[in-house]
């Protein structure tokens, strides 16, 4: 069975060599910037009384 395209270059990306290198990273130096900004966000919504779900 062949899978589509999409599916095909997703798997390129995302695959255990980045997961290792990225992992690696964020234990350096922690989360990037647009992961601080949505943590951000979601402590900024749970303050106001809102839920996530």
């Amino acid at each position: 069975m062949t899978c589509c395209g999409h599916c095909r270059d997703a798997g390129d990306f995302f695959n255990e060599r980045t997961a290792r290198r990225d992992l690696k990273r964020y234990l350096r130096r922690g989360p990037d910037k647009p992961t601080r900004l949505l943590i951000e966000q979601i402590r900024k919504s749970c303050s106001a009384g809102k839920n996530l779900h």
